[in-house]
């Protein structure tokens, strides 16, 4: 007997105006995700044999339930095709200009991750989802030799397996430019669980932190330049999707590396530690580094030339795009970009390739908060300005993460 697994829809036949073979017919308007129909559950040897078996899935990672059927148990963890769309990460395009004008993209390149601001996938947008999910239902896990170094995850797809390691995800992008010796790879508990094994607690709220101590981990207590940071880092570093108010503990280890440089992550093993830990939590209903992942199965060539691919348009990650919340508005004037978050935090940032007004000259003439600033300069109210200006004339260089600290608190 033969049935249709619950909540997978089909995509539907091609319109009857479009020509078989066509680019459209060949893609589709819907992501298909099982090309067949699924068999009954095999009933295991076990008493009551008349009686279909269903497996269940109570509690513990997938990799630790019965291993014939965790395809099935992520399948049903993951939906139908609606929820599997909605709950799927898509590497964001990133507006180098705005990431230059931050002063972020030094701190990618300092740890070799300049491929990542680079990486789009497919140019077209095309995202094999089928054999995404397939080769994710399949997923196990190898520690090798010398893990976490050497850690592999093998699925497979139409039955042909693909091993995911540093050495196999290299053929997509140079995602870490620098030597494997530079790198420090880090154990999964550690990352996940005991942040303070890989650095301290103290270093990562002085440096991350407004008040430079223990507080609530949300993204309001975070300086300003970090909270830019984040909204990057949680769609093409280490990605989720839902509540952004809330900072993850193992995103402080994330964050304190790309702003001190002090910690140097391996950018294609936290891939490889997403991918693992989102696969086997039962409640977490997310694929992670779509495109990434989809780059990789065409890479190995184990993708069905028959598989209709999804189409995703690239989003694109700039100041104004990171802005189009309730909470955060941006107003770019002719040489500033100027942010204000719903706390009354503000960061102000030169546009990238502008000039820095000279002394005594108008910041921007079309900015009527300008004057205001101007005066309050001159009447010594705005230390934290004066203190920015003073570096200035000095030749000191400060960062717009400096200036931003300076005149946020």
């Amino acid at each position: 007997m033969v049935r249709s697994r619950r909540g997978m829809e089909k995509e539907t036949a091609p319109p009857e105006d479009v020509a078989v073979g066509s680019k459209g017919a060949r893609r589709g308007t819907r992501v298909e995700i099982r090309e067949t129909a699924m068999d009954d559950y095999v009933q295991p040897q076990r008493g009551h044999g008349d009686v279909p078996y269903r497996p269940t899935w109570k509690d513990g990672p997938l990799y630790k339930q019965e291993a014939a059927y965790q395809a099935e148990l992520f399948y049903e963890k993951m939906g139908d095709t609606h929820l599997i769309i909605g709950n799927t990460c898509f590497d964001k395009h990133i507006h180098k200009p705005d990431h230059r004008a931050l002063g972020l993209y030094e701190k990618f390149v300092e740890l070799g991750w300049e491929a990542v601001l680079d990486f789009r996938g497919n140019e077209s947008g095309e995202v094999y989802l089928r054999g995404i999910m397939e080769w994710l239902s399949t997923l196990t896990k190898d520690d090798r030799r010398d893990p976490p170094r050497t850690v592999t995850l093998t699925g497979k797809v139409n039955g042909k397996p693909a091993t995911m390691s540093l050495a196999s995800l290299n053929p997509v992008a140079k995602f870490d430019s620098k030597a494997d010796s530079f790198y420090t790879f880090i154990k999964e508990n550690d990352y996940f669980n005991d942040q303070t094994k890989i650095v301290g607690e103290n270093a990562m709220y002085s440096e991350l932190f407004l008040l430079g101590k223990r507080v609530e981990l949300k993204r309001d207590n975070l300086k300003p330049l970090v909270r830019v940071l984040l909204s990057l880092m949680v769609s093409n570093v280490a990605t989720r999707l839902g509540d952004l108010i809330g900072v993850r503990k193992w995103e402080l280890v994330v964050l304190f590396a790309l702003m001190t440089g002090q910690v140097h992550l391996s950018f294609r093993q936290l891939v490889l530690l997403h991918i693992w830990q989102s696969r086997n939590k039962r409640r977490k209903k997310l694929i992670p580094h779509a495109r990434l992942i989809s780059a990789f199965l065409r890479k190995q060539g184990i993708v069905p030339i028959s598989e209709k691919p999804f189409e995703k348009p690239h989003a694109t990650f700039s100041i104004a795009e990171m802005c189009t919340g309730d909470r955060i508005t941006h107003v770019k004037t002719k040489l500033w970009h100027k942010i204000k978050f719903g706390d009354g935090a503000k960061l102000k940032v030169l546009q990238w390739g502008k000039q820095r007004p000279s002394q005594g000259e108008m910041d921007d003439l079309d900015s009527s908060d300008e004057e205001l600033l101007r005066k309050k300069r001159a009447a010594g109210i705005e230390v934290g300005l004066v203190q920015v200006d003073n570096m200035r004339d000095r030749g000191s260089r400060t960062t717009p993460r400096e200036c931003s600290m300076m005149t946020c608190r």
